[in-house]
Parts: C-alpha cells; structure tokens; sequence
C-alpha cells in the first residue's frame, strides 16, 4: 500500500472514530429499504423522532424492518463512548461520537421512528461469515473462535453470536491483559460525496484500552496478563522500528517475502513461520501486495508463540492463528479472521 494512501486512510478513520468528519463527508440517515437491528439490547420503536417520545415496542436484535423515506429526518445523538490508547508510553484518552437520525421504519404491522446508529442496511446478511464464504476461504474459520477489532471495520463484521463467550484484549503499559467483556456495535451512516458507507463501530463497555474481542463457543482459560513478543502498534513508525521488527520476526521464525526478496510469489506475499524444523507457510490462499504482523505472543496459555496477521489489501483479512488448535504437522491453526481495510 502507498504511503500516502494509508496516511490518508488512517486520517480518515481517526476523524471517523472522533465524530470529526473530512471536506465532503456528512452524516446522513440510513438509506431506504430492507434494515436490521444490531444492538444485542434491542432497539426501541418510539412513536415521534425524540428519546422522549412514546415506546411502541422493542425491536429485538436482528428484527428485520423497513427504512421508510424520512424527509428532514432529526439528527440526534447518544452519549459518547471513552476510548484510549497509548502513544509512545502515554495513555492518550478520547470520546468517540455517535451520531445518527431518526428515521420511520415499517416493524411488525406498525410505523414509528427509530435511530439509525443501531440499524444496518440488509443488502449482507447479518454476520462476520458472509464475505468469508464469498471469498471461498477455509469454512473452518469463525466456527469456534470470532476475532474482531476495536474501532471502525466494514459492515460486514456485525457480531451474531451474542450466546459466545467474549473476551476483551487490552494493551496497558507493555502488557497483554485478556478478560472477559461485551461486544457492542454501532453505525454511522457517512455520506462521502461519490457513494455512501455503512460504517460499524465495535466497542465493549469497558473500552478503554481495548484492541481486539476474541468470541468463543464456550469459556477459555486464555492468558490474561502478560508482554507481548510483537505488538504492531509499537512498530508504526517504520523508518525508526523496521530493525527492530526484523529481528523480532527472526528470533521467533517468522519470514514474510515481498517483490524485492528472492523467493516471493508475484501479487502473493509469502509469509511463513517455523520452529523445531517445521516451517509452516501461514497466509491463506489470497492476497494482492500486503501482509503485515499485528500480534505476536501466548495468547491461549501453551507457552507458544500465537498470531494475528492482516493479509491483503483490497479485501483486507486480519487471522488469528493459535498453537493450541494446531494439527499434525502443523505449528498453528488460522481459527478466526474478519474484512477490513477497503472491503465495504
């Protein structure tokens, strides 16, 4: 990826995150059609576009409705949500803003008002599998463990498994804590002058310090606190950290291949990891020019190196890998991954 582009694309979800929106973006209503519910919570149906209005009913979390054309709908907003994250050892702390409009909406025989910042449009079924299955990747992925980022992803990461176990990776300090957390999602529906994004927004209540949520089908005895070998956002600054992180990805094994290396496969960066004399080659069967690391360490508690991996560009995947669900002949697993980047 360019330099400038990915400036320009960190630049735009740091305002997104911010409620601070770039020249010609705007926040505009859902657009009209077929919608679903993504609060866990439900959504209240009230009879006026006002949080004061009457509740008709509550519209549970994957309800199904339709946006009815809302003519000057009525911007409104819910109290913003703390963020933090750390920049050259110091905790930075910030709001993130949600903002949305009430629109009319067609639910179970009746008409009222909703807010769209817990609507989706339909046109993707509800799910993190559906661009997985798309893309014709391993149909493994996402059955035992769901891997999400906190933040700003695309529309199809919405979290349907609100009966799995979620736990919350926060990075303090130096330190990897892993505990247990909600998952929560909202929407801001972003007007960007050529065509228009649904982005979703995954935070847990306790937000602050948060990375990833790792979802699993049943409780998982993960490591909960402890130094990561390789946190990605430690190594942003390449010119400074590219040294640093070379030899980080030699002393565990690790070999990622670019255009310049000798032995790299063209439009298909090679990554590969070995330990005991056992090299494993771990980017899945995509990928156009970019690979990257993001996490290195013991996440699962076997005192072996786990990974996630963010591979390809457009069409961005982030993996997790876990040496606990290794089979023969493997080093690890890929378990988990969601789209990202310029997937929408």
């Amino acid at each position: 990826m360019a330099i400038k582009r990915l400036q320009g694309w960190i630049l735009f979800l740091g305002g997104l995150l911010l409620g601070h929106l770039a020249l010609g973006q705007t926040y505009v209503p859902i657009a009209p059609g077929n919608a679903a519910v993504i609060s866990l919570e439900g959504l209240v149906l009230r009879s006026a576009p006002s949080k004061q209005a009457t509740r008709l009913s509550v519209m549970p979390f994957g309800a199904a409705m339709e946006v009815l054309e809302t003519p000057n709908a009525v911007m409104d907003s819910l109290p913003p949500l703390k963020s933090s994250y750390f920049d050259e050892g110091k905790r930075v702390t910030y709001d993130i803003k949600r903002i949305g409009h009430w629109v009319k909406v067609r639910f179970a025989g009746r008409i009222g008002y909703a807010l769209d910042v817990f609507l989706v449009s339909t046109y993707d079924q509800l799910g993190i599998n559906n661009r997985l299955h798309r893309d014709g990747l391993p149909a493994s992925l996402n059955t035992q463990f769901l891997l999400l980022e906190a933040g700003v992803t695309c529309n199809e990461n919405i979290v349907d498994k609100q009966a799995w176990n979620w736990y919350g990776v926060y990075y303090d300090k130096g330190m990897v804590k892993i505990r247990p957390a909600t998952v929560r999602q909202f929407v801001s529906h972003i007007d960007e002058g050529d065509y228009r994004r649904d982005w979703v927004h995954t935070y847990s209540e306790e937000n602050e310090g948060l990375a990833w949520l790792l979802g699993s089908r049943g409780a998982r005895p993960w490591n909960t606190n402890f130094p990561p070998v390789f946190w990605g956002d430690d190594f942003a600054n390449e010119v400074d950290n590219g040294k640093r992180r070379e030899a980080i990805y030699k002393s565990v094994g690790l070999k990622i291949y670019d255009d310049a290396v000798e032995g790299s496969i063209s439009n298909f960066p090679k990554v590969t990891y070995t330990r005991g004399g056992v090299t494993q080659q771990l980017n899945l069967h995509f990928g156009d020019h970019c690979s990257d690391v993001q996490f290195i360490g013991d996440l699962d508690g076997d005192h072996k190196h786990d990974f996630i991996l963010s591979l390809g560009e457009e069409g961005r995947y982030f993996v997790l890998y876990l040496s606990s669900h290794a089979k023969t002949g493997e080093l690890v697993r890929p378990v988990a991954t969601f789209s990202s980047g310029y997937c929408c």
